[in-house]
């Protein structure tokens, strides 16, 4: 939730949406980079940097550093990220966000989530429909297949699938056997 300074004749409706601001605690930061310009610098590798916490800004807690930034819909929010010194050196920086807003990039707002998304909603209803109407054209496709089978059926031109079935079980009980008898004959052999 984002809490702004209330004016009069102001609806939420009017305020923008698509710039949000989130505080993030960045931690694992090495001593010598504890700094505010080179926070500022972790900060604008998310997006628009904008404020300290009074205990960071006055080096009061070397375990995190909490910060805040502006982010738009389409910004990546990482978990982490790596920093290398001057000399080499690699060192992953943790970040936990205290809030992240819902946001639905494809629309490039934060005013709904995927979940809730009308072009999606109204994308699927339209889906449905056709689906619908191609599940009623599927079912008249199928009724005249059946029917064609039955005629080829009734002319014998095509053999019932429970007879094709019995055929092939028999087949199979029949190269059965004959392994058997191999195998007892090879049996006798030795």
């Amino acid at each position: 939730m984002k809490i702004e300074k209330w004016k009069e004749g102001t609806s939420y409706d009017s305020i923008p949406k698509e710039i949000v601001q989130i505080w993030f605690k960045l931690r694992n930061i090495p001593p010598h980079m504890y700094n505010a310009e080179a926070l500022s610098h972790f900060a604008s590798l998310l997006e628009n940097p904008l404020y300290m916490d009074k205990i960071t800004e006055e080096n009061k807690n070397f375990t995190y550093a909490r910060m805040s930034v502006e982010v738009q819909p389409r910004s990546v929010l990482p978990n982490k990220i790596t920093v290398v010194d001057r000399k080499g050196n690699a060192t992953k920086m943790g970040i936990h966000y205290e809030w992240r807003p819902y946001r639905f990039v494809n629309c490039n707002t934060f005013k709904h989530s995927i979940m809730r998304c009308p072009k999606l909603m109204t994308n699927l209803k339209e889906n449905k429909e056709q689906q619908m109407q191609n599940g009623e054209a599927k079912q008249q496709k199928v009724s005249s297949t059946n029917e064609t089978v039955m005629e080829n059926i009734q002319q014998k031109k095509v053999m019932p699938r429970g007879k094709m079935l019995r055929i092939r079980m028999k087949e199979q009980k029949e190269i059965k056997l004959k392994k058997r008898e191999v195998r007892n004959e090879r049996k006798l052999i030795k």
